[in-house]
């Protein structure tokens, strides 16, 4: 870029311009970039090997290494980078009339037009079971361009045919843009990681209201929001990004703009501050679709948005049989997401990178294989194949991502979660949001087992009912002595919180539902003479009901398994302050202080209490034996009662009769 400098002297004498010979002087400057296409020769120097290079070439190497090594130390700092890869972003641009402006070529609208189309091709290879949706804003309003979908094919057509039709006029609304992706991301599922992406071309924003509002509720849905200026930096924007947790770029020139625009494919870290909330499920229903190639008769298929249209090939949906023309892509008409299991694996490279290259000396490469006769190279061992390969600073970047491709090879552990699930089913991957990590693997017991099928119905039912926060409540009966009579046995039942499955390391500790209680309840007595218990489980938007009989586990301070010690501080972790406060609360079930003293329902948690739960923390496990599911919106109702068989205390799979009965 061409750097302008207006001596200060001719401000203050009230001169605006430049005359005479200092004119000429300062227009040489003004214009000195062009030259750098005149007497290459004069920038030709030897390097260290005595080998003739350009000065350029030397600053390109040198921000080679610069780079390579900012993402060694990334790796070095944290191998275990928690990133969102079920995305679900709006890219918005800016059309208004501050987009015609010729410093990028061939206009600002234009170089925008064509970038977001390779960015949209690039964000569905590296995300392929994201989801993106296009925004533009000129005239002070907004327009939603396309849905946020999984179809790469009619966003890049959308972007042509806009670009081809439309021209940049009126002012931008950035208020308005943020509304619009509002609405629409806030009722992403809590497992989805929301994301706007902004080309912002103006240096104002025509606004109908309060920004600082809609900011307040960008924050509060979780919604991160990054811009990319073509100018120069407004407060306003940076305001956005600084409190939503995004980035915020000023492009240089056409190259620097494309480089800030591509860094945004890959996810972002995710830490506790961008999280929307603590998730209670770690599952996400998925659909494996068969492929079907019928060249003789061709039917009927739903390709994206658009209408069906005759195919020879197409995916089927194991939920509802529906045909889609493309992978992934959500079904048309039951709205489960369609995926491939190597659409599954290629999301894992961002978790799972490729060992990052340390510079080997000249004097120590000798007897090494190398990949090109250079003196520069950098050196990669990679354990998992076993080998050693040398490669030169430049080809860094294309060495990892054609090895990001090929999860198979560098990353088996990715290879083993997507060979899971096999084709034709719908399965339950594990969710790809910071929630699930390397961390969690031991406490969901190993992976590739066979699931018992009141398991798989009740993930099905959750995911279901996932945006309705009381499908969490179930109902826990228990039996003991009444406070009245205490040599009567009578029936207890109350409200709790489902809080998850857990699978210990014994075989016979898999899918045990989690509940906490308060020491001091009476739960705990009633338990501890009779564990049998009963849970009723009740889904409103599908009106299925679960019933699930079994013996009820309480772990305590002195318990002596490590495993339940484990999950029980795993648990208070995941608590919030108020829910842990519950249980340094007065008595339960005593005569109440609280009009005398306010303040003990208030109580202030010791900071040794930050990582170690109190003695009244309880976690209560239930080992299920059998389980009542009754579909009550089938027609007619269906009802299916599962039971652990005699003898058998593993719980997988073929240790579990299926019956169907009468409703």
């Amino acid at each position: 870029m061409a750097s302008y400098r207006l001596d200060s002297r001719q401000i203050s004498q009230g001169g605006g311009g430049l005359d005479g010979e200092e004119d000429g002087v300062e227009r040489e400057r003004m214009y000195a970039w062009e030259g750098a296409l005149e007497m290459s020769w004069a920038n030709v120097k030897m390097d260290e090997e005595g080998r003739l290079i350009s000065e350029g070439q030397d600053q390109d190497e040198h921000l080679r290494r610069k780079q390579h090594e900012l993402n060694r130390r990334k790796l070095a700092l944290g191998q275990c980078v928690r990133r969102g890869l079920i995305r679900y972003l709006f890219l918005g641009i800016d059309a208004s009339a501050s987009m015609r402006e010729m410093d990028y070529k061939p206009e600002r609208l234009r170089a925008a037009f064509k970038a977001s189309q390779e960015f949209v091709k690039e964000y569905f290879d590296q995300n392929p079971i994201s989801q993106l949706g296009l925004l533009v804003t000129k005239q002070g309003e907004a327009e939603r361009l396309t849905e946020l979908s999984a179809n790469p094919k009619s966003h890049i057509a959308k972007l042509h045919d806009y670009a081809l039709k439309n021209r940049a006029e009126g002012e931008a609304s950035l208020q308005n843009l943020l509304e619009l992706a509002l609405c629409s991301l806030k009722a992403i599922p809590e497992y989805g990681h929301r994301e706007v992406l902004l080309l912002y071309g103006s240096l104002a924003t025509c606004d109908p209201g309060d920004i600082f509002e809609t900011l307040k509720k960008l924050v509060k849905a979780g919604i991160r929001v990054s811009i990319i200026s073509l100018t120069a930096e407004m407060y306003i924007c940076r305001k956005v990004c600084d409190d939503t947790h995004g980035t915020y770029g000023i492009a240089l020139d056409n190259k620097h703009f494309v480089d800030l625009f591509m860094a945004q494919v890959a996810p972002p870290p995710t830490t506790a501050s961008t999280s929307t909330g603590p998730l209670y499920m770690d599952m996400v229903l998925m659909g494996f679709p068969n492929r079907i190639h019928t060249p003789h008769a061709p039917a009927l298929a739903f390709d994206g948005g658009n209408p069906p249209r005759p195919s020879t090939v197409a995916y089927v949906c194991p939920r509802c049989l529906a045909r889609v023309t493309d992978l992934p892509t959500a079904c048309n008409l039951c709205t489960l997401p369609l995926v491939s299991s190597s659409h599954l694996a290629r999301s894992y490279h961002h978790l799972f990178p490729v060992s990052q290259y340390i510079e080997v000396p000249p004097k120590e490469q000798s007897g090494l294989d190398r990949f090109s006769h250079t003196a520069t190279t950098l050196l990669c061992a990679l354990p998992v194949l076993r080998a050693t390969f040398v490669a030169p600073v430049r080809n860094i970047a294309f060495l990892h991502s054609p090895f990001n491709r090929f999860p198979t090879s560098l990353t088996p552990m990715a290879t083993m979660r997507a060979a899971e699930i096999g084709e034709g089913d719908i399965g339950q991957a594990r969710s790809l949001s910071p929630t699930a990590s390397n961390a969690d693997d031991a406490s969901h017991g190993t992976r590739g087992e066979k699931k018992p099928q009141w398991v798989l119905n009740l993930g099905i039912s959750m995911a279901r009912n996932n945006r309705d926060a009381h499908s969490r409540y179930i109902q826990l009966a228990t039996v003991g002595f009444g406070s009245d009579d205490p040599s009567v046995i009578k029936p207890f039942v109350r409200t709790v919180v489902f809080r998850g499955f857990y699978s210990g390391m014994d075989p016979q500790d898999k899918h045990l539902l989690k509940i906490i209680t308060d020491a001091r309840s009476e739960k705990i007595p009633q338990l501890t003479l009779h564990p049998d218990a009963e849970i009723a489980w009740y889904f409103v938007k599908t009106r299925e009901q679960y019933r699930l009989r079994g013996r009820v586990e309480i772990v305590t301070p002195t318990s002596k398994d490590r495993h339940l010690q484990a999950a029980r501080k795993q648990q208070w972790n995941n608590l919030s302050e108020s829910a842990r406060a519950q249980f340094l609360w007065p008595y339960p079930k005593q005569p109440s202080p609280l009009d005398q003293d306010p303040s003990v329902f208030s109580p202030d948690i010791p900071p040794t209490l930050a990582s170690a739960p109190p003695e009244t923390f309880c976690l209560l496990l239930v080992r299920v034996s059998e389980v009542d599911h009754l579909e009550l919106k089938a027609s007619p109702q269906r009802r299916t009662v599962h039971a652990r068989r005699k003898g058998q205390e593993k719980g997988e799979e073929g240790d579990w009769e299926v019956t169907k009965v009468n409703p």
